[in-house]
């Protein structure tokens, strides 16, 4: 579930949830966990997929890197 798009958690999906998807891998793979680790349920793990992608404390990424990893993250699918 750490790396379901926002819109799966309601039981949708699209092209873009792999695009999420894959966001949420590389965001794991710079953070050594997936987005959202910390939450408790998995009601909390969708309010947090709806919400702004997490930043990555203490990690410093060429910009182009995050940019990438960041709009991976993008809660709208339409974006």
């Amino acid at each position: 579930p750490h790396y379901m798009a926002p819109e799966a958690f309601q039981g949708r999906s699209s092209p873009a949830s792999d695009v999420y998807g894959l966001g949420a891998i590389l965001h794991a793979t710079l953070a050594g966990e997936p987005p959202g680790a910390e939450a408790g349920s998995i009601e909390e793990l969708a309010a947090r997929a709806s919400q702004a992608p997490p930043p990555l404390v203490g990690i410093e990424l060429p910009p182009r890197l995050d940019l990438l990893r960041r709009r991976g993250l993008v809660r709208r699918r339409d974006r």
